[in-house]
């Protein structure tokens, strides 16, 4: 029946004919419908917004108000908002039909529109320093890499998150002007140079010398062994040992895995160790077992490094998409 009141017609009928109508009135008025569930984030940071809800049996139409102005109805299972002003947000939302309405669902949000900033220079370098910039007003210690190739600066942005220091970069034969400049600015009184000296000339030392910062150098014979050395001034850093005994591992022959894995790493405190695809170098097997690695964290699919690398680790899981971007 439909909702209300229905009138029922019925009349007999034999050979001789039909007899009078009869009629009764039916007023069929369906329960009330139950309230519709909401499920919206503590913040919403991008309009246009689509709120929606599952469709509530025996209810025909809903109501809807927002920061508590004037009420919406639609018969669909949501609605969408296009506009809203920055700050506290409330979402009532109630079931309809021919009895009368829920109570109202209500949730609390708030909506905030971030606002984007781009951090660039003409060049490597000098974005280098716009991000100093940003993040620090004065600095005791700069981290710097060379500018020319990734494996250093990528494995070093866990040990500049460890001692809270800007990473810069410098070319490989002599201090780049502008970074000399926010080294100055910063009021550095120690300089880590990150890598050999065939990517940090001697040149760059010396220059750093002749300004009044200390230099110190962490430097292996190669990418692998000098993020392990990495890894192990960072355990240094926090007190004898890695935060949760787990490094990320990426591939030290291709930047884009290692570089998606930083700022988590940095965040966490997580070394990046890189490696071969088909091998894990010494001082990588060496260094997991030195500090007491429990947990791998691989990142990249089996081209960039192989299953029976990824066997060889300790409790690794694998955090790949269909290619870099993913």
């Amino acid at each position: 029946l439909p909702w209300g009141v229905s009138v029922i017609y019925v009349r007999a009928y034999n050979d001789s004919g039909y007899s009078d109508w009869s009629s009764a009135e039916i007023t069929y008025n369906p329960p009330l419908p139950a309230a519709p569930s909401l499920n919206i984030p503590s913040e919403i940071m991008e309009l246009p917004y689509i709120v929606s809800w599952a469709p509530v049996p025996l209810a025909s139409s809903y109501d809807y108000k927002i920061n508590g102005g004037t009420i919406q109805t639609t018969a669909s299972t949501g609605f969408i908002i296009f506009s809203l002003t920055e700050g506290p947000l409330s979402i009532e939302v109630r079931s309809r039909n021919y009895s009368g309405t829920s109570s109202w669902t209500r949730i609390d949000s708030s909506y905030y529109h971030p606002e984007l900033a781009r951090l660039a220079g003409p060049d490597r370098y000098s974005t280098a320093v716009a991000i100093s910039q940003e993040s620090y007003q004065t600095a005791d210690r700069v981290i710097l890499t060379v500018g020319e190739n990734w494996p250093d600066a990528l494995s070093a942005g866990v040990l500049a998150s460890a001692v809270d220091a800007p990473l810069l970069l410098t070319s490989s034969s002599v201090l780049t002007y502008d970074t000399e400049r926010e080294i100055k600015r910063l009021g550095a009184d120690e300089v880590i140079i990150v890598g050999g000296t065939a990517s940090v000339g001697i040149a760059v030392e010396n220059r750093l010398r002749s300004i009044g910062v200390r230099v110190e150098r962490i430097a292996g014979p190669d990418r692998y062994a000098t993020s392990a050395l990495i890894a192990e001034q960072v355990m240094e850093l926090n007190g004898g040992s890695i935060p949760d005994r787990t490094v990320f591992i990426a591939s030290g022959e291709d930047f884009p895995d290692a570089l998606s894995a930083g700022p988590v790493a940095a965040y966490q405190q997580y070394p990046v160790l890189l490696v071969r695809r088909d091998s894990i170098p010494q001082p990588i097997s060496q260094v997991i077992r030195g500090l007491g690695i429990t947990d791998t964290i691989v990142v990249g699919g089996s081209a960039a490094i192989s299953e029976d690398v990824y066997g060889k680790l300790p409790s690794p899981i694998r955090l790949a998409g269909m290619d870099r971007y993913k």
